[in-house]
C-alpha cells in the first residue's frame, strides 16, 4: 500500500511534517515524537477505512441476499404471541384474545408495536406480518338430569385456527376457521366435524395516524362482552351474542384516551310478519347497533365499562338456533332460523347490554346484564300467557394464585334469567371452577355447576309452539361436573 493512493493521508503527513523542517538538530526528540503521533494517526485512519470497506461489503451482501429471497415473493414474519414476553398460560396467544371487538384489539396491538419501533428510531414494518394461532379444547362431562337420568360424555368441544395478517400499516385481515362438534341430522357425531369459516373480515385503519377505522366481513358484532373464566357459557352470552356479516365504523381516540365507540349495520335474519296473519315478507330486515367502551386504570385497579345496543336481539345466535333436536323439549322448535315461517316477527325487539370488569391485583370482578328492551309479540314469544321480555344476568369473581409453582385460578359465578324459558335457559345457575396451567400454553380444570329450572307448570311459547315446564314429579335442579383440557399454540 502506497500513501499516494490516499490524498487525505498525504495531506495529514505534510501538515504535520512541514513545521518540523526548521527545527535544530537538538530538537530531534520532538521530531521523533511528532513522527510517532503521525504514525498512530495514519494507523487509525487506515483502520477506519478497512471498517467502512467491510461495512459496505456486508451491506452489499445483504442486499444481494434480500434480492434472492424476494425473488420467491415478499417475506413475512410469523408469531402466535401478542406480547414481548409470552405468558405461561397462553393467555397472550391470538386465539385467546376474545371474540368481541377483535378488529379494535388488532389495531391496538399494531398501535403499540408501531409506537415501540418509533421510540427506538425504527420505521414500522412495510412487510406483511402474520399471526398464526390455534387451540384444541376437550371436555369430559357427567350430568344428572332433571328427570334423574345420569349421562357421561367426552367431546372435543373446540378446534380452531386463527390467522391475522398485517398487510401494510393501514390494512389488516382476520380469518378464523373452526369445526362443528354438534350432532348431525343423521349419522354419528364424529362423521360431522365439518370445518367452516367462523369469522373473516378486513380492517382499514391506523390508530397512530387517524382515530377512525372500518371493518367489513363476518364477525361477532360488539353487542355485549361475555367475559368469563368458567367453562360453561354465561347466560348473557347465550342470550345476546350475535354473529352476522356486517360493516362496522369505529373510533379510538389518541393512544392514552380510554374511550372507544363503534356503530355497525347488517342484514338481519328475520323478516316482518303482518300482525295476526301468517304472511311473511320476502325481504330480510336491515338492522344496526352501537357500542361504547371506557377503560380505566388507577394504581392497582384497572378495568372496563361497556354499554351496547342492537336493533333486533332476535338475530342472536341462540335465538336463531338453540341447539335443540326436533323431538326434544319444545316439541320441534329449534330457533327462529329453523324455518322460513318462524323468521317472521310482528315487530323488532331491541336489545341492550351493560357490562363491567374490574381487576384488583389478583382478583377480577365481572358483572353483565343483557336484556330485550321491548317485549316480543305474544305470537312470537310468550311467558305465562303474556308477551315475553327475556333477560339474563351474569356475575363472577376470579382469584389468581400460584399452585405448586404453576399459575392457577379459582372462579365462582352466578347466572339468572327472566322470562327466557322459551329459549331453554335455566332459571338460575351457580358455578365454581378451578384451572391450572400444569404445562406451558395449556389449561386443565374442573367445573361444578347446578342449574335450577323454572317452576313447575310454568308455560312458555316461541314461534307459536307451546312448551310446558317440568311436571311436579321431576326435580327442579340439574347437576353437572366437567373436566376441561385446553391446548393452545
Amino acid at each position: 500500500m502506497t500513501i499516494t493512493k490516499y490524498p487525505v493521508l498525504l495531506f495529514l503527513f505534510t501538515a504535520l511534517l512541514l513545521p518540523t523542517l526548521g527545527l535544530a538538530s537538538d530538537d530531534t526528540s520532538e521530531l521523533k515524537q511528532r513522527a510517532d503521533r503521525l504514525e498512530k494517526r495514519l494507523a487509525q485512519v487506515e483502520s477506519q477505512h478497512l471498517q467502512w470497506k467491510h461495512y459496505h461489503h456486508q451491506v452489499n451482501k445483504q442486499s444481494q441476499q434480500k434480492a434472492a429471497l424476494t425473488s420467491w415473493g415478499t417475506p413475512v414474519t410469523t408469531s402466535p404471541y401478542l406480547g414481548i414476553r409470552p405468558e405461561y398460560t397462553g393467555s397472550d396467544l391470538l386465539v385467546n384474545a376474545g371474540r368481541m371487538n377483535e378488529d379494535l384489539f388488532i389495531l391496538e396491538r399494531e398501535q403499540i408495536a408501531e409506537s415501540i419501533m418509533r421510540k427506538h428510531g425504527m420505521s414500522f414494518t412495510k412487510h406483511p406480518v402474520v399471526l398464526l394461532s390455534g387451540k384444541l379444547e376437550s371436555v369430559a362431562s357427567w350430568i344428572e338430569h332433571y328427570d334423574g337420568r345420569h349421562e357421561g360424555d367426552v367431546d372435543l368441544t373446540t378446534t380452531e385456527v386463527d390467522l391475522v395478517t398485517h398487510i401494510n400499516p393501514w390494512a389488516s385481515s382476520y380469518i378464523g376457521v373452526s369445526y362443528d362438534n354438534s350432532y348431525p341430522d343423521s349419522g354419528t357425531r364424529a362423521s360431522n366435524s365439518n370445518l367452516s369459516l367462523e369469522r373473516g373480515f378486513v380492517t382499514l385503519g391506523n390508530l397512530n395516524s387517524f382515530p377512525f377505522y372500518l371493518t367489513v366481513g363476518q364477525m361477532y358484532v360488539p353487542f355485549g362482552h361475555y367475559s368469563s373464566r368458567l367453562v360453561s357459557d354465561p347466560f348473557t352470552k347465550t342470550l345476546g351474542r350475535t354473529k352476522v356479516r356486517a360493516a362496522l365504523l369505529g373510533a379510538k381516540y389518541p393512544f392514552k384516551f380510554p374511550v372507544s365507540a363503534s356503530i355497525f349495520a347488517y342484514q338481519g335474519n328475520t323478516r316482518h310478519q303482518v300482525p295476526n296473519t301468517t304472511i311473511v315478507g320476502q325481504n330480510f330486515e336491515n338492522e344496526w347497533g352501537a357500542n361504547l367502551e371506557y377503560k380505566f386504570k388507577y394504581r392497582d385497579i384497572n378495568g372496563q365499562l361497556g354499554v351496547s345496543y342492537v336493533r333486533n336481539i332476535a338475530d342472536s345466535i341462540h335465538m336463531q338456533n338453540n341447539g335443540s333436536g326436533w323431538n326434544e323439549a319444545f316439541g320441534g322448535f329449534t330457533g327462529f332460523g329453523a324455518l322460513t315461517a318462524l323468521q317472521g316477527l310482528e315487530h323488532r325487539v331491541h336489545g341492550g347490554d351493560i357490562a363491567a370488569k374490574i381487576n384488583i391485583q389478583q382478583y377480577t370482578f365481572i358483572a353483565e346484564y343483557t336484556t330485550a328492551l321491548r317485549k316480543f309479540a305474544i305470537n312470537d314469544m310468550s311467558f305465562n300467557g303474556y308477551p315475553a321480555q327475556p333477560a339474563a344476568f351474569h356475575g363472577e369473581v376470579d382469584y389468581g394464585f400460584p399452585l405448586f409453582g404453576r399459575p392457577a385460578s379459582l372462579a365462582c359465578g352466578y347466572d339468572r334469567s327472566t322470562e327466557a324459558m322459551a329459549l331453554e335457559l335455566p332459571r338460575s345457575r351457580i358455578s365454581a371452577a378451578l384451572g391450572v396451567a400444569a404445562l406451558k400454553d395449556t389449561i386443565q380444570g374442573i367445573e361444578l355447576r347446578q342449574d335450577r329450572n323454572y317452576a313447575s307448570r310454568t308455560a312458555a311459547t316461541a314461534g307459536g309452539v307451546p312448551f310446558i315446564s317440568q311436571p311436579d314429579t321431576l326435580s327442579e335442579q340439574r347437576n353437572i361436573a366437567l373436566l376441561f383440557f385446553g391446548f393452545y399454540f
